[in-house]
């Protein structure tokens, strides 16, 4: 969609028209999706069958085996569960400056990432990709001011009071965005969007202070979302309500607007220039999306792949539990012994008196005069439901690819070998989905990088680390830097998957194994291949077993600093400079006999 011709830049009417026909259009666009996304949202709280389908009483009720919940919660700890540790770089790793600005911005990164609302965030937004399918995360700008009001003269000479701002404290926040709240026209790539729209419901109250008395004013404050039809608004009743005011991300000119619908409004609420600065200027990373086709970004939810089995597993179910309920022991005795009746409601140890005992006992005993109905017959169509729901199960983790080994389920009578296979074949199925979310987190951080950069004060930097106030402003300048950049902000591998202290101390063992072996080997391979092939060697090991920054840059230290000294030329021994100046004592005897000899 190529829209740079098209759109208005006046605050007018015409600039309205425009963008209320764009988040219209994108409405319905996304229309079905939303729509798909409430159902499944409903599904995974159970609520339609808490509020229809249970109806014991007249036997006519459902029974649900709710495996979206179950594969949701699974997963999800998988694709996240660790607080994300930031790891920024200085390109220039030859510059001390460079690195401690590096370390400087990585600091305050981590401070900010390490908030409790920070984690909650990104696993809700984990949670809406397993879901309906779109996870959102916005990296809010949030600084804190302290007003005072003071006296001041204005141009007519008269006394009047002035508000003060004096700004207190800086932090970027991490915001989820309910799935429903982004709105952005059908595009192939999300690289090509030319704008994105978040939805705000405002108050009165919001937004007089968002907007001014008189713009409030005109607002509609009768939004309601089209899942809930339980309320109704009125006229009388409009200003307790909330208003739909759309906040659209104008790529194409960099600039933010803000449009509502309003018999009154007659011009965007407020156009802002590009508040924040960003290099790909939106204020989110590309949203976590489910499955997407070459053909748009619009994401299928995950729960569609298998909804028709959970369906059927429902019913199964369903089956199961009428056929359960209705097994129950039930017969037939010989109406002359009324005594026998009692029989049925007879409790542990309780012995039932009978009026005839002699004329029972000629008669063959009880068995003789009562029968039960045979519930053999029943009782293997209930092992049969069983084992086809088992069945609709097993299909369920084929199509998704979630191993025994991902559940914490296993054979004991399979073998290591076996179960490493199973679990291996789970986590490739899942890595893709690990790795999507560790990019999710990380381009959050780049976000947030360049917010401190562009927005904070030197003195909120110098809080938020141990750096001194001087010190900051020379690493900011250096950060500042962007042709070429001068850090690389990136997220530690793995750090947002829980851990395995197994695996790691195993990896530890593996690398002090591997480390020493190759130092053995260091002399002989700079003979054959020299030194800097051999290094080069050296780092690549070392990245493979993710040892961390610390370690790579230490190592990657002590390498330049042997190369330095192979290219400095050796400085003679003293036993070897004796033998100098005994030789160079000797030619010059030499010479002066040859001298002689001349004359």
């Amino acid at each position: 969609m190529n829209i740079d011709k098209k759109v208005p830049v006046s605050k007018n009417s015409d600039t309205l028209n425009f963008w209320q026909g764009q988040i219209a259009t994108a409405k319905e666009y996304l229309k079905d999706y939303h729509n798909r996304g409430d159902k499944i949202e409903c599904r995974y709280r159970d609520e339609e069958r808490n509020k229809s389908q249970r109806n014991i009483d007249s036997g006519n009720f459902m029974s649900s085996y709710n495996i979206l919940y179950s594969n949701t919660e699974t997963i999800q700890p998988i694709l996240f569960s660790e607080t994300p540790q930031p790891d920024v770089r200085a390109n220039d790793t030859d510059s001390i400056n460079a690195r401690k600005a590096a370390k400087m911005l990585e600091d305050v990164i981590s401070y900010n990432g390490k908030l409790p609302e920070t984690i909650s965030s990104i696993e809700s937004a984990v949670k809406d990709l397993l879901l309906p399918g779109t996870g959102v995360l916005r990296v809010m700008y949030d600084p804190t001011f302290d007003k005072k009001e003071r006296e001041a003269i204005n141009d007519d000479g008269e006394v009047v009071i002035e508000q003060e701002e004096k700004l207190v404290f800086e932090e970027v926040r991490y915001e989820h965005v309910q799935w429903k709240d982004l709105l952005y026209p059908k595009c192939k790539k999300w690289e090509a969007l030319p704008w994105i729209a978040f939805r705000g419901l405002f108050t009165y109250t919001e937004a007089k202070e968002e907007f001014g008395t008189s713009i409030a004013n005109t607002l509609e404050y009768t939004y309601q979302d089209e899942s809930d039809k339980t309320k109704t608004y009125t006229p009388e009743n409009n200003k307790f309500g909330n208003a739909e005011v759309w906040e659209v991300w104008d790529k194409t000119n960099r600039r933010v607007l803000w449009i509502a619908d309003g018999k009154a409004v007659n011009s965007p609420l407020r156009i802002d220039k590009d508040p924040l600065e960003l290099d790909e200027f939106y204020p989110i990373p590309k949203p976590l999306f489910s499955c997407t086709t070459t053909g748009e970004i619009k994401p299928v939810p995950l729960f569609v792949f298998y909804q028709d089995l959970a369906n059927e597993l429902d019913e199964v179910s369903t089956r199961i539990r009428r056929n359960v309920d209705s097994l129950r022991r039930r017969g037939v005795y010989d109406g002359s012994f009324n005594d026998l009746e009692q029989l049925s409601s007879a409790q542990d140890n309780q012995f039932i008196p009978i009026k005839d005992f002699s004329k029972l006992q000629s008669k063959g005993g009880i068995k003789s005069v009562m029968d039960t109905e045979d519930l053999n017959n029943q009782i293997a169509v209930i092992e049969s439901l069983y084992k086809q729901r088992e069945e609709i199960i097993q299909a369920i983790y084929q199509i998704m690819g979630y191993a025994d080994i991902l559940r914490g389920q296993s054979d004991p009578r399979e073998t290591l070998g076996a179960q490493r296979i199973k679990g291996r074949f789970g986590t490739l199925r899942i890595s893709k989905y690990q790795r999507d979310v560790q990019r999710f987190i990380r381009d959050a951080f780049r976000i947030a990088g360049q917010i401190i950069v562009n927005k904070f004060e030197p003195k909120t930097i110098a809080l938020q680390t141990s750096v001194p106030i001087e010190e900051v402003a020379i690493y900011k300048e250096i950060l500042e830097q962007t042709e070429p950049a001068s850090v690389l902000v990136d997220i530690q591998t793995d750090s947002t998957i829980a851990a395995d202290d197994i695996a790691d101390k195993q990896d530890i063992i593996e690398f002090t194994a591997a480390v020493s072996d190759f130092v053995e080997r260091t002399p002989a391979m700079v003979q054959v291949l020299g030194l800097q092939a051999t290094s080069d060697l050296l780092m690549a090991m070392l990245k493979k077993f993710k040892m961390g920054r610390d370690i790579e840059q230490a190592v990657m230290d002590r390498v330049k600093e042997a190369a330095k000294q192979a290219n400095q030329p050796k400085q003679p021994s003293p036993e070897q400079m004796k033998e100098q100046r005994e030789m160079a004592k000797l030619q010059l005897d030499a010479t002066f006999k040859q001298a002689e000899l001349r004359l």
